[in-house]
């Protein structure tokens, strides 16, 4: 972003809580939220901050959290109770943080989420952006979307975030991710 050319920036900080499941300490989680959001904040960024889906996790029962937590992040140890707790800090924190930079809050509804209680459901796909993206621009609760055409869509699902981590392998991709013709760029951090 620092050698782009000063455009409108929009940005929506999300998955923030992920890595609790590496284990990371709530306050190290927060810490790069700040550091993200100072980076954006010098490119005069309207943003938005997903929070966790707390409601969704708080509906995790002891044998899908011990079984999720196996298949998607075998490395984590923590107990059920103690990911719980460090979720629900992590979303009273993102709160104080958001209320601080006056930014807005985003949280999911709970029954956009299915067995896996961190990532929506597919089909609320549209309602989530809508909302997002409405927070966003001020234009209230809801924006309105176009609807992309099927090779567009095609297109913006295969833009790679700048690293990911997947199965113990790393992938990095350059970034901005997409330029349009428009001059409208997509940078995944």
């Amino acid at each position: 972003m620092n050698r782009a050319r000063p455009l409108p920036t929009v940005a929506i900080v999300a998955d923030v809580g992920n890595d609790l499941a590496y284990e990371a300490p709530v306050e190290k989680v927060v810490e790069w939220i700040e550091r993200a959001l100072d980076r954006l904040a010098v490119h005069e960024a309207q943003v938005v901050l997903n929070n966790v889906p707390i409601e969704s996790l708080r509906r995790v029962g002891w044998a899908r959290y011990h079984t999720l937590r196996e298949v998607l992040f075998p490395s984590c140890k923590l107990s059920h109770q103690e990911m719980l707790r460090r979720a629900e800090s992590l979303s009273e924190r993102l709160a104080e943080v958001a209320a601080a930079r006056e930014t807005p809050l985003f949280s999911g509804e709970s029954d956009w989420y299915g067995l896996d209680p961190i990532h929506p459901r597919l089909k609320s796909a549209g309602e989530i952006w809508r909302r997002m993206l409405g927070a966003i621009s001020g234009v209230g609760e809801v924006a309105t979307l176009a609807r992309p055409s099927a090779r567009t869509t095609l297109h913006y699902r295969r833009l790679r975030p700048l690293e990911c981590a997947q199965f113990g392998l790393t992938r990095r991709a350059e970034q901005p991710a997409m330029r349009a013709v428009d001059g409208t760029t997509i940078s995944i951090y």
